[in-house]
C-alpha cells in the first residue's frame, strides 16, 4: 500500500478526500517518521479544491481524473465531484502519468 504520507512521493501529484491536491516536484521522496498536517509548503505544494457534488464510492464506479494546465478535476460516473484551480498547480508532464487509488 501507500506510505503514511503518499503526498511526499517524489515527482507526484496527489488528490485527497479532504479536497486538497498535493504536488511534489522534487525527484526524491521526503521521509518523516510522524504523520502531520498541514503539509509543509517547503516540501509539498498544497492546493485547496472545492467539492461540487457528494458521492460515496461503490464497486464498479468509473473514476476519472483530469489534470490540465492549472486545473485538476475528479469525476465519478461522469459527475464532476471535485475541482482545484491554481496557477501554481502547473501543467502535467509530457511523459505518461500513472494513477493509483487506495481506499
Amino acid at each position: 500500500g501507500c506510505g503514511k504520507q503518499v503526498e511526499f512521493t517524489g515527482k507526484s501529484i496527489c488528490a485527497g478526500g479532504d479536497c486538497m491536491v498535493y504536488r511534489r516536484t522534487q525527484d526524491t521522496h521526503f521521509e518523516r517518521t510522524e504523520v502531520f498536517r498541514p503539509v509543509p509548503q517547503e516540501e509539498v505544494a498544497a492546493f485547496q479544491g472545492e467539492f461540487l457534488a457528494s458521492h460515496s464510492w461503490s464497486p464498479g464506479d468509473l473514476v476519472s481524473c483530469c489534470w490540465s494546465p492549472n486545473t485538476m478535476t475528479i469525476s465519478i460516473n461522469n459527475t464532476l465531484v471535485m475541482r482545484v484551480e491554481d496557477p501554481e498547480l502547473g501543467s502535467p508532464p509530457a511523459t505518461p502519468v500513472y494513477a493509483l487509488y487506495e481506499s
